[in-house]
């Protein structure tokens, strides 16, 4: 009898992999549009995004040409994909481009758009702030694997006795707290630390610490009760 030939791993690899590209192409593809779809459906012209209170008619239209709001969604939502890929160059309006070569903004890829409020590429401001926002993260992930793994398997290995109680316990109460308040009890320890013999120590680095330990602290807790919940 002949048998079915079963395809080989590579192949069913293979075409795993080139299934999953595809759906992740397609999910970008629904999430940007669908951020376009919304935010030209509001109501408010998207150039009064760009100048706050002091917008006139003139800044108003002058940030209209220079971002390409005047274009079609479509075009606009083109660029912006191609920006992704190629970049782009500010303003997006050719006439501005001639009339003013001196204020062209070259925006390399990926290209995420353009602040007329900050006069510069949004990549230039993810640039800036993402040091801050990965020691953040990464020292409430240490908190997290440090006191939430501890405390489950403290919990773990003394159920029902009084350890997990209490952990269990101060989960279910930190849980239910707002994130706001447990972020003010954790300030009152650091802030009474804070002594001027402290900070005469630490100079320069005291600064550091209590700015990455107060959002550390927060985001590191709550996973903390997150983990002990679950």
């Amino acid at each position: 009898l002949a048998h079915p030939q079963t395809p080989l791993l590579g192949d069913c690899m293979f075409w795993f992999t080139v299934r999953r590209l595809v759906s992740v192409v397609a999910m970008i593809f629904l999430i940007t549009a669908t951020t376009f779809a919304l935010f030209f459906a509001s109501p408010i012209d998207p150039a009064r995004y760009t100048c706050g209170k002091n917008c006139t008619p003139t800044i108003l239209e002058g940030n209209r040409k220079a971002l390409g709001y005047d274009k079609p969604v479509v075009e606009q939502y083109t660029n912006f994909i191609s920006g992704l890929f190629v970049g782009r160059e500010f303003p997006d309006n050719e006439e501005l481009k001639a009339s003013n070569p001196e204020q062209i903004v070259q925006c390399p890829a990926p290209c995420l758009g353009y602040s007329p409020s900050q006069h510069r590429t949004i990549n230039e401001m993810v640039a800036e702030a993402w040091p801050v926002s990965l020691s953040i993260a990464i020292g409430a992930f240490l908190l997290w694997m440090v006191i939430g793994v501890t405390g489950g398997i403290v919990a773990a290995l003394n159920k029902g006795k009084w350890q997990d109680r209490s952990i269990v316990g101060s989960a279910l109460v930190g849980f239910s707290l707002p994130t706001f308040f447990v972020g003010l009890v954790l300030l009152l320890p650091l802030a009474l630390t804070s002594t001027d013999r402290a900070m005469r120590r630490l100079r320069r680095n005291w600064h550091r610490l209590h700015k990455l330990i107060y959002p550390a602290a927060v985001l590191g807790s709550a996973h903390f009760w997150w983990q002990v919940k679950a």
